[in-house]
């Protein structure tokens, strides 16, 4: 029984890796590339809209952030590279973050977004659309959507 325990435990241990930290985004550095717009996120079906700026920003070396401000309060902040993610959202004080091939990131219209955006093809559930500066990302099951504009 002990060696089964003992080596459960060994699994669990070297099993699980945990997800590096992400480095600390500087916009200043070569290589960003920064735009800017505003956005309406609806959080489901039933929530009313939220209107903000966004920030959207794509390094490349494939590192990225987008933030979703109610100035001066942020309400959502992604950030990550082809690897890892994580997500903030600053005004309920969570936090939450993976690996990149995570099912979790399905979950979060703001890292859909920016797979989106960097030029990835969205995942069954979601549907978006590009025409010019405009986009728009839904969610027909939940009736999750966000849709904005860059300015030029």
């Amino acid at each position: 029984m002990r060696v089964c325990a003992l080596c459960v435990a060994c699994w669990l241990l070297l099993g699980c890796r945990t997800v590096p930290e992400l480095p600390q985004v500087d916009l200043s550095q070569r290589g960003w590339r920064v735009r800017q717009g505003q956005a309406i996120w609806k959080p489901s079906r039933d929530a009313p809209e939220l209107s903000g700026e966004l920030v959207w920003a794509s390094h490349r070396d494939g590192q990225f952030l987008l933030q979703f401000l109610k100035t001066p309060i942020t309400l959502v902040e992604a950030q990550g590279d082809e690897q890892r993610w994580k997500i903030s959202f600053p005004p309920q004080g969570r936090t939450m973050g993976g690996r990149a091939d995570s099912r979790v990131v399905d979950r979060f219209a703001w890292l859909c977004l920016a797979r989106a955006l960097r030029g990835e093809k969205p995942t069954n559930d979601w549907a978006f659309f590009l025409r010019g500066q405009r986009w728009a990302l839904g969610n027909a099951k939940s009736g999750e959507m966000i849709e904005g504009y860059f300015a030029p």
